[in-house]
């Protein structure tokens, strides 16, 4: 399952999305698993099921790519924290349009944490024994700005207008 710099050069690029899966130990099991329902459960109903695929199919792979692209003497990427970054993203905008205030703080936050894990080269709450992949962690963010972003262009788009069939269906 996981996703190696060796085994992905040798062409497993399965292990883009499995990698994520393998976690260091119980712990980072843990709290992965816990970040990413706790922002499960505050999402719920708000990500239309094509939304929520389209996340966990980039929010799996895409941070592998970028940990091991950012650094270069990673070997090998393990966690979720990709994929609870980008869904963290995607949830403070959405928080900005009911708290604009709390978002705008927790935003501050996140930008505070990733500027110290990049700065540094570890993570704001340290894991024992991890190497850290903060390159992941920014790879998320990306992606869950680019998902707010499209979830913001489609919400400002007019309805389209019903046309034939449509019409005479939904008039049935």
């Amino acid at each position: 399952l996981a996703a190696d710099r060796a085994a992905l050069g040798d062409g497993a690029l399965w292990r883009l999305w499995t990698g994520p899966l393998r976690h260091a130990d119980p712990a980072h099991l843990t709290r992965d698993l816990l970040g990413l329902l706790g922002l499960a459960v505050m999402m719920r109903g708000r990500l239309t099921a094509r939304a929520t695929g389209w996340l966990i199919a980039l929010g799996l792979p895409l941070p592998v790519v970028g940990a091991l692209l950012g650094d270069a003497t990673l070997t090998g990427y393990y966690g979720l924290s990709g994929l609870v970054h980008a869904l963290c993203i995607v949830a403070l905008a959405d928080l900005a349009a009911t708290r604009p205030r709390w978002a705008l703080l927790l935003t501050l936050a996140m930008g505070a944490k990733l500027w110290f894990e990049l700065s540094t080269g570890g993570l704001w709450v340290p894991l024992d024994g991890t190497r850290p992949a903060v390159w992941g962690h920014a790879t998320g963010v990306a992606l869950g700005v680019a998902v707010a972003l499209l979830r913001a262009r489609r919400d400002r788009q007019p309805q389209r207008q019903q046309v034939g069939f449509e019409r005479r269906l939904i008039a049935r």
